[in-house]
């Protein structure tokens, strides 16, 4: 999971230096071609749809890159966001693991981004002579993405400031938000876990019932109906029928969330694929968990 975020990243930080060339290229009627800063603080605002206004391409061509390059660097953005969400989720498993009764007011992102704040105030305040209402008025839209406050002055320093302050604010208050919500969606997360595990349990019980097979040989027939490709092993595409027929949750729509979750818990190598030893294993476990 972190090796994706690390990868999207990666991507986000190209797709940013593309801009940055092709806009030095172009040029603004503002600050005209070559101005790589002035080019850098538009890649990011235009690729993070910010929307500072601050900016005019000089040319067609200019304008029909920038619909081109918000179209494809939003779906990276989004793609780079998720990743930040499935983290989140899976930071909180662990953190309630450790630590079930930690109060939501403690997240650390909630620290980054109130230091994140104080600098864009400290900015505004000290560089754009802003009003510290204005400058907290600057922090918070550009964090949010909403672009009703650009910069007034129009230097270098200017320009990757809030190149450099937009690109990293962004994911931090998209973290500590999806933190906080996670984190208050917690007990409907538990409880829809919860369901699919215990139908999963009544449903193996339900077979070997019918079948008159030990839970051994059960749980094996159940793997190699669902081993598609006869791989020996089911992948993420694989378990999701499974998740649906194991869990005999009627209308339940299986998320990512929940392939996640029974990735997690069965895949002890963490190779992103089940073998039938892992499948027995983790399945009889949790059947017998709720004989004793």
């Amino acid at each position: 999971m972190v090796g994706g975020i690390r990868r999207t990243s990666i991507f986000v930080l190209a797709w940013v230096f593309v801009g940055t060339c092709c806009y030095t290229y172009l040029g603004f009627e503002e600050t005209g071609t070559g101005n790589v800063a002035a080019s850098f603080y538009y890649a990011v605002q235009a690729g993070l749809a910010v929307g500072y206004g601050k900016l005019t391409e000089q040319s067609e061509l200019g304008l029909l890159f920038t619909a081109f390059y918000e179209l494809v660097g939003s779906a990276i953005i989004a793609n780079f966001l998720a990743g930040f969400v499935s983290l989140i989720v899976s930071n909180v498993d662990s953190a309630d693991a450790e630590s079930p009764q930690e109060p939501i007011w403690k997240v650390r992102g909630f620290v980054f981004l109130g230091l994140w704040i104080l600098m864009g105030i400290a900015f505004g305040t000290l560089h754009e002579n802003w009003s510290v209402a204005r400058s907290l008025y600057f922090s918070v839209a550009a964090l949010c993405t909403a672009g009703l406050q650009a910069v007034d002055s129009s230097d270098d320093v200017s320009f990757l400031f809030v190149g450099l302050y937009t690109l990293t604010g962004v994911p931090i208050y998209a973290y500590t938000l999806g933190n906080v919500a996670t984190r208050l969606a917690r007990p409907m997360i538990q409880a829809r876990r919860s369901r699919l595990q215990e139908g999963s349990q009544w449903r193996i019980r339900q077979l070997q019932e019918e079948t008159d097979l030990s839970l051994e040989e059960c749980l094996g027939q159940i793997f190699c109906a669902y081993d598609v490709d006869g791989s020996g092993t089911i992948d993420r595409k694989e378990i999701r029928p499974l998740i649906k027929f194991l869990s005999a949750c009627k209308g339940y729509t299986i998320l990512e969330e929940d392939v996640d979750f029974w990735m997690e818990d069965l895949d002890l190598d963490e190779n992103d694929s089940i073998s039938q030893d892992e499948f027995i294993q983790g399945m009889k476990r949790e059947v017998l968990s709720t004989r004793t």
